[in-house]
């Protein structure tokens, strides 16, 4: 795999969507295109946005302090448990079909995910509040074979960057309009969304962690991320 690719979903490597999206569109995204094209052999076509991940729990949790002693479930991504850990935060480490029940029977008390899934997964019934700290915010990409590309006729290579610089300016546009009617969807189901959260905070301590715990090639691509203004 390409190594620095992981900046994809490095906790706080971006303070906003926006702020991704400028790296994404500039030299920092073609610095990590180029090296899965070179180590991976496909062609990054277009970008999706993914929904930014929250933090869900049963109590408010607004800044660093209130994440101590949290039990709180994470993926098996050690880049997530290093950022966690270093608020204080206990990661429980379990498969994403095991957190609906373990949330309702006390085993964790808390769990990180995008909008949507929170929703899709009915988190709703068992967390009252949706803390926006946007820790990671990432893309997926959609790709082509760079072989099955450079085998086309440079008339249809054209035609299909053309059609994935359509596709872009609709899938941006997916994004952006995605959000707002889910989160009233759980604010209806009884959830509060808790945006009084002192981002800044969490990624001073976090960004320390995530630092610590990257390769020295990916602490660069990290550090000059956070430096894009």
């Amino acid at each position: 795999w390409a190594p620095k690719a992981a900046l994809i979903a490095a906790p706080y490597a971006f303070r906003s969507v926006e702020h991704m999206v400028k790296a994404l569109r500039g030299d920092i995204g073609k610095e990590i295109a180029s090296e899965v094209t070179e180590k991976v052999g496909v062609i990054p076509l277009i970008y999706h946005i993914r929904s930014p991940r929250n933090l869900t729990s049963n109590k408010p949790v607004s800044k660093p302090e209130d994440a101590k002693g949290l039990r709180l479930r994470l993926p098996n991504v050690p880049l997530f448990v290093e950022a966690w850990k270093a608020v204080g935060a206990i990661p429980v480490v379990m498969a994403f079909s095991e957190v609906f029940t373990a949330l309702q029977q006390g085993v964790i008390d808390a769990q990180e995910n995008p909008y949507d899934l929170i929703y899709s997964a009915s988190f709703y019934e068992v967390q009252k509040y949706v803390n926006e700290t946007e820790h990671v915010i990432g893309w997926v990409w959609t790709v082509l074979g760079k072989k099955q590309f450079e085998s086309l006729s440079k008339e249809l290579q054209k035609a299909v960057l053309e059609a994935a610089e359509e596709a872009q300016v609709y899938a941006d546009d997916l994004f952006y309009k995605e959000i707002p009617p889910i989160k009233q969807k759980l604010i209806e189901k009884g959830m509060i969304i808790n945006s009084d959260v002192d981002k800044e905070a969490f990624q001073s301590i976090m960004s320390k962690a995530v630092e610590k715990a990257l390769k020295p090639e990916q602490a660069d691509l990290y550090r000059r991320i956070q430096a894009l203004k």
